[in-house]
């Protein structure tokens, strides 16, 4: 096995370029010190090649190249031992290979435990982490250095002698700020570091502004919530109802705000904005909302229906939300299901609920009345239809991904909670089993929210927080008591 092991790590040393001394990993220090996962096999391929290990070092490092699935799975488990400590090759969150020595893995894992338990003290600090006190110590006083941490009180105690001393983050260092632009209202939410909200905006969008025109009112919109703490902000997190490629950073199928696809629409709004910008659909952002702070917390296979202006869907398997290479996973809303063609979009919206009921000879200014309990016999055969069409959708998305639960969002989805039990056993008919439907606890700020979410574990894996860590950021505590708050009252 030693044998087997010194020519494993000499193939690593030749196929990286780097030095590598030969000598017994033990898995259970590599665990308990790097948070990673135990070696692969001795003689196992390594995970890239000589490519990827361009500018190794200590810090958070890109590879210079996007890995494959296979590449990623094995990437995850592989530890190596060098002459300066344990070395952790693992992938980011994105996919990059990420190369990271001893105290780099150490800072980032008293990050990531302070990050889940905050406030919390020194002697916690390392138990959570599986450090030793010394190591923390000296990690803790590198982050109050940088203005990363500081000291905020003291650990009730019953003994005498040198009180502990509670640590937290500085919530304050940087913010977070997220924008939805829906086809009806634009919501601005920014966060402290910890996702605690500072500010909140809600205002009608201008759909009748050309595209251009529309990205710079996005951006002077995001820009006056923002106000005088543009400093602490790192990137922007721009939501909009259409699909997104991560290939190309466009976007398509947005049929209730075409704007959106036009480039000049992107071009105006990164032009009037002074941070980098991610992109994201709002059904995606909603779903990373609700398994954040809302209905979904705790479920790894989960699903997201938004039924309002459009429909949109997002899917979450194993924690991994799916976006597909361009974008269209989850864009159930352009099947043609109906007669000719009809997209299903437009048999479930608030806009094909009135053209129905008008077809019927009922006048409605909101799908309300449709959905009462005694609506006249026109509204009943509307909501029939508007029925058989929502279960084509979840149909859609149990068949796809088989979810735990589905989250139902949006304006049309309030009210339907009296009779999701019915939908669920429509479902069960079909399927023999069904996931639980519930309805979103975030209410229209769930993808705004979302954003939030997305950016603020960008900005952990700037700061050095390992990938494993980011699914259960940012923490739930006060500050998702207080977005949920938001959502209700917006």
């Amino acid at each position: 096995a030693a044998d087997q092991r010194k020519r494993w790590l000499s193939a690593a040393a030749a196929a990286w370029a780097v030095p590598v001394r030969a000598c017994l990993v033990r898995r259970s220090i590599a665990v308990t010190l790097g948070r990673c996962p135990p070696p692969v096999a001795a003689g196992s391929p390594w995970p890239a090649g000589p490519d990827a290990a361009a500018g190794l070092s200590s810090q958070r490092r890109q590879a210079g190249r996007r890995v494959g699935d296979d590449d990623q799975a094995q990437a995850r488990r592989v530890v190596r031992a060098t002459g300066r400590g344990y070395i952790c090759v693992q992938t980011d969150t994105k996919g990059e290979l990420v190369v990271q020595g001893l105290r780099t893995m150490n800072r980032g894992a008293v990050l990531g435990e302070l990050l889940r338990h905050r406030p919390t003290s020194r002697k916690q600090l390392a138990r959570a982490a599986g450090l030793s006190p010394a190591t923390v110590t000296r990690v803790v006083a590198q982050l109050r250095a940088e203005g990363l941490v500081r000291e905020v009180g003291e650990v009730a105690a019953d003994k005498r002698g040198r009180r502990e001393l509670l640590l937290d983050l500085a919530a304050d260092r940087e913010l977070a700020v997220g924008v939805k632009l829906g086809a009806s209202t634009t919501r601005v939410l920014l966060t402290d570091l910890v996702g605690d909200p500072r500010d909140a905006h809600a205002e009608p969008t201008p759909i009748d502004l050309a595209a251009d025109e529309l990205g710079m009112w996005a951006a002077r919109a995001t820009v006056r919530v923002v106000g005088d703490n543009a400093g602490n902000v790192r990137r922007a997190v721009l939501v909009i109802p259409g699909a997104v490629s991560g290939l190309e950073q466009t976007i398509s199928n947005s049929p209730n705000l075409p704007q959106v696809e036009d480039g000049r629409f992107l071009e105006a709004f990164r032009a009037h904005i002074p941070w980098p910008v991610v992109l994201e659909n709002d059904a995606n952002a909603a779903l990373v909302g609700e398994r954040r702070f809302g209905a979904a917390q705790g479920s790894s296979t989960a699903a997201l229906v938004s039924l309002g202006t459009g429909l949109g869907a997002a899917i979450a398997i194993e924690g991994r939300l799916l976006r597909g290479r361009h974008g269209v996973v989850g864009e159930f809303g352009q099947l043609p299901v109906g007669p000719l063609g009809t997209r299903l979009e437009q048999m479930v919206t608030e806009a094909a609920i009135l053209r129905r009921a008008k077809d019927a000879g009922v006048l409605l200014d909101s799908a309300e009345a449709v959905f009462a309990p005694d609506a006249p016999a026109p509204l009943a055969e509307v909501r029939r239809q508007f029925d058989q069409a929502l279960l084509v959708a979840l149909g859609a998305v149990v068949a796809a991904c088989e979810p735990e639960l589905v989250v139902l969002g949006g304006s049309i989805s309030q009210h339907l909670n009296a009779d999701l039990a019915n939908h669920r056993l429509a479902l069960e008919r079909i399927f023999r089993v069904a996931p639980a439907l519930v309805p979103a606890r975030l209410g229209r700020f769930a993808s705004v929210v979302g954003a939030v979410v997305l950016g603020l574990r960008e900005s952990y894996a700037d700061l050095g927080v390992p990938a494993q860590y980011l699914d259960d950021l940012p923490a739930v505590g006060l500050a998702a008591e207080r977005l949920l708050t938001l959502g209700a009252h917006h």
